[in-house]
């Protein structure tokens, strides 16, 4: 389960690290979890390095401040002959993690050996074994005042100047100086800074900037430019970046450019590959206040919805929740130490459901997708075993719908109750799950769950080792199928429900069902996770049944693939067409049916355009 408690430690880096220990203590807050602050760089002023490492470990072991994750924001400083520090905390089964926030400037020895989760802020120095978390920014200050007044500056630079970056500063300077530009730079300057201060455009200030003031600057200006340090393994953003873009005032000019920044933002922010076209976008983006300002707007929203360190707090929890699952020794405070208990709170509550999660899949989508199909194949086939909707959902409705139960303290769901709520709907599902399927655990047991969209977002905390199988469709198609059903006389018992018959009603479902499920699969861990696309499985049914089976563990002869190719072929079923459950066994269905009227496109054009695109049913974005 996930950590309720963390000790937070910064390593003894300057200011850049320290605002991404800040960044994290906010919010893994915002998550709920009790932070204990540890600031190894203020520590240091008081007490030794030795008993700096052992404060910390003291803290982490004091059964009355019930730490169950230490977590390191830097590293550097525990490394090498100090490495002791995080060594000792993981050999004594204290879940510890390390987020790397120098990479690749400065890398780590032997993280695998003295942390059980490593995480990196640089997606290209990333192996396998590690976790890529990206830096980010904490909602910024309020400096309305400032935005939208006439402007301090055309442009500023905050931060540290290195030596590899001066020859492009100087050139942008004297470019400014041409244009009549006004150039702040506030920052470290290690080189020789008399080059800029005979300039006359440039307003020239030496010294750590203070974070009020740095903010002030940003705010004051209408652009901000940011300098990437020279490192040809180096993709992803700064926390610069970020800031900027989370402040919603100055545009951000960044450079050179970075894949990562690119992906993410586009041309929401001014990019750069050298000093010639650094000066171009400067010109671009002063002339054009109106493109400019747009730019701005998109850059700030796409920072609100997935950037700020709450975001990145949540996907950390997650990751420690998973490495918790995989590590069933690892040791759990509660205020008492009890053996049950900590074994409970270790979120695996049975050896056997340890190793049969990994063989436990969810099918998720919506209704009328083929589900039904795909999981009785999966069924007849050797080693695994298809569970037709159980509706397990349904337990977890009531917190899907309420999720502020999590924070009511006399709440079944309650998590200052060690989460007990979430624990008991767990075990509740594998005591059931091994009275009806006996072999599970040897066999794959694949949940068809596509009616319980509630329940969706929570199979990852509830079940973290488990697999996940999003299954969709053209949602025209769906909508089609929708309709279909609800017509009198239809295999559906609720098809005399006219509310329930409306196309909206039913477009706004089918776009409900399916964003839930997007949003949890995309949210879930790359390597656990499988999109298959109805169309392929029409198209090769015996290669999509293959894969399946590969990613869920099991290696089914070609033979046996056939045989339940042909059991379950379309052509078999007798009762098929208008009205019935299965009715054509094709995509496309949509474009001549009956029911898709000029009234209902337009419907499912407004309700379900953007999901299609986003699942890659349009002309702008193709298969």
């Amino acid at each position: 389960m996930t950590p309720k408690t963390v000790l937070l430690v910064a390593g003894s880096a300057g200011f850049s690290t320290r605002d991404v220990w800040e960044g994290y203590r906010e919010g893994l807050t915002q998550c709920g979890v009790q932070v204990i602050p540890y600031a190894t760089f203020s520590m240091l002023r008081v007490l030794s390095h030795e008993a700096v490492g052992n404060d910390i470990i003291g803290k982490a072991h004091d059964v009355r401040t019930g730490v169950d994750a230490v977590v390191f924001i830097d590293g550097m400083h525990f490394s090498a002959e100090r490495a002791w520090v995080p060594a000792t905390l993981r050999d004594s089964n204290i879940l510890t993690a390390v987020i790397k926030t120098d990479d690749p400037y400065c890398p780590i020895a032997d993280t695998q050996r003295l942390y059980h989760l490593v995480c990196t802020n640089e997606l290209k120095q990333k192996p396998d074994s590690e976790a890529y978390l990206p830096t980010a920014t904490l909602p910024p200050p309020d400096v309305s005042t400032l935005i939208g007044k006439e402007p301090e500056s055309d442009i500023v630079f905050v931060g540290t100047l290195f030596e590899d970056r001066v020859a492009t500063m100087l050139r942008l300077a004297e470019h400014c100086n041409r244009r009549g530009l006004r150039f702040r730079m506030a920052g470290n300057f290690p080189s020789d800074a008399s080059k800029f201060k005979r300039i006359p455009a440039v307003a020239f200030s030496s010294g750590t900037v203070r974070p009020e003031a740095k903010w002030r600057m940003y705010a004051a200006s209408k652009l901000v430019l940011n300098l990437f340090r020279a490192a040809d393994q180096a993709v992803s953003p700064s926390p610069r970046v970020f800031e900027v873009t989370a402040l919603g005032g100055p545009a951000l000019l960044t450079g050179v450019r970075r894949e990562e920044v690119t992906r993410i933002f586009g041309d929401s922010v001014y990019h750069f590959d050298d000093p010639d076209e650094l000066c171009d976008q400067v010109d671009r983006a002063i002339a054009d206040d109106a493109d400019r300002r747009k730019r701005v707007a998109r850059a700030k929203s796409i920072t609100d919805q997935a950037h700020l360190y709450r975001h990145r707090s949540e996907t950390l929890l997650k990751l420690l929740a998973r490495q918790r699952a995989q590590n069933t020794t690892v040791r759990v405070t509660t205020g008492h130490f009890d053996a049950a208990d900590a074994h409970a709170e270790s979120g695996v509550t049975d050896k056997r459901d340890g190793v049969a999660e990994e063989r436990l899949a969810w099918l998720i989508g919506c209704g009328r997708t083929g589900s039904t199909w795909l999981c009785e194949m999966l069924d007849a086939l050797p080693e695994m075993r298809g569970w037709h909707e159980p509706y397990f959902g349904r337990l977890v409705q009531h917190l899907a719908d309420r999720p502020d139960e999590r924070k009511r303290p006399s709440a079944f769901f309650f998590d200052g109750n060690g989460k007990a709520g979430l624990r008991a709907i767990r075990e509740a599902f594998y005591e059931v799950a091994r009275t009806k399927y006996p072999g599970f655990g040897g066999e794959a047991l694949v949940v068809k769950e596509v009616n319980t969209p509630e329940l969706f977002a929570m199979i990852e905390e509830l079940f973290p080792l488990s697999r996940m199988l999003f299954l969709v469709r053209d949602p025209f198609d769906v909508l089609d199928s929708y309709i279909d059903m609800r017509q009198p006389g239809s295999w559906n018992r609720a098809s005399n429900d006219r509310s329930s018959s409306d196309p909206r009603h039913l477009a706004k479902h089918i776009a409900s069902a399916f964003g839930r499920a997007a949003d949890a699969f995309d949210a879930f861990e790359a390597s656990q996770k499988l999109l298959i696309r109805y169309e392929s499985m029409i198209d090769g049914t015996a290669g999509e049944l293959t894969r399946i089976c590969s990613f869920l563990g099991s290696q089914p002869k070609p033979e046996e693939i056939e045989q339940v190719l042909d059991r379950f072929r379309f052509d078999r079923h007798k009762d098929t067409g208008p009205g019935a459950f299965r009715r054509h066994g094709r995509p496309g269905v949509w474009r001549d049916s009956p029911h898709f009227t000029p009234p209902v496109r337009e419907t499912a054009e407004r309700i379900l355009g953007d999901l299609r695109d986003r699942f890659g049913y349009t002309e702008s974005s193709p298969l």
